[in-house]
């Protein structure tokens, strides 16, 4: 559990951006290079979404909002992409099969 906070501190105290409101916080159907994912608004995805990249990629996601994610959608790892890799920062409220 330490480590999961530690880690989550990191992630929403990154200010280096990649990404800013990409796609309009419409994520379904994308495939997403690894990166900082910065997002002042809701995030949803209404479709599937992929995640490719190496074992040694990572992928943050700070959302200010809410995210949505409806029913039977996937987050899909692809090219080696791991999901220990991946951390979601949620400041509001997370929805799953909404």
């Amino acid at each position: 559990v330490g480590d999961m906070e530690i880690t989550y501190t990191d992630a929403a105290g990154r200010a280096d951006y990649d990404h800013l409101e990409y796609n309009s916080g419409s994520l379904g159907g994308l495939t997403l290079s690894p990166g900082l994912y910065k997002f002042g608004t809701n995030v949803e995805f209404t479709s599937d979404c992929t995640l490719s990249g190496s074992s040694q990629d990572t992928w943050i996601f700070q959302i200010a909002g809410e995210m949505a994610i409806a029913a039977n959608m996937k987050i899909i790892l692809a090219g080696g992409a791991l999901a220990r890799n991946i951390v979601w920062v949620v400041a509001g409220k997370p929805e799953y099969g909404a």
